[in-house]
């Protein structure tokens, strides 16, 4: 006996239901990829929260680098969250804050290259965060931004290859009306 079968139809509601799955059952990529990726995360985590550590040691502020630091944490969290299947959501998301972290740290390297040409001479003898390394760990960042922002959408394309299957309902039972419905003892 069907689950539904004791159900009996609304007026104006369909006969079956039909829900859109928006996750795959499986990763479209080997999981061992999916690790890899979550520790190049954890890789920018800890770059950035090294940024900000030398910044507050140089005495040179940290603005709202821990709120990016945040969002790592929070992508992280996602990602652990989505280990056995991603969602497309989630791919879409994820592909905008990359685009969006990458774009920050590139207008943010290039202040730095410009600040650097401008008072190369007068702060490098003081600074215990030298301009030099302060790009380099830049540009690791923005490299690991454009990496993900990279693997997002080639993770979509695979995922829209292998169309999840769309899961239904039982359809609703046409009652008898000459049946008298059996009670439960």
């Amino acid at each position: 006996m069907p689950l539904c079968s004791h159900r009996f139809p609304l007026p104006g509601s369909p006969q079956t239901v039909q829900g859109r799955a928006t996750g795959f059952k499986e990763l479209p990529y080997p999981r061992w990829l999916h690790f890899i990726y979550m520790l190049l995360i954890l890789a920018a985590f800890g770059m950035s929260v090294l940024e900000i550590v030398r910044l507050a040691m140089a005495d040179m502020g940290v603005g709202f680098l821990p709120l990016s630091s945040a969002g790592l944490f929070l992508v992280l969290n996602i990602m652990w969250q989505e280990r056995k299947a991603r969602t497309r959501e989630m791919l879409m998301v994820l592909t905008a804050y990359w685009l969006f972290m990458a774009a920050a740290e590139t207008v943010k390297i290039v202040r730095l290259h410009t600040l650097d040409q401008i008072l190369s001479d007068a702060i490098e003898d003081r600074n215990l965060y030298p301009s030099s390394v302060q790009i380099l760990d830049n540009a690791v960042l923005l490299g690991l931004y454009v990496l993900f922002l990279c693997f997002e959408p080639i993770t979509l394309f695979l995922s829209l290859r292998t169309k999840p299957p769309s899961f239904e309902l039982c359809p609703l039972a046409e009652p008898d009306p000459f049946q008298v419905p059996k009670l439960l003892a």
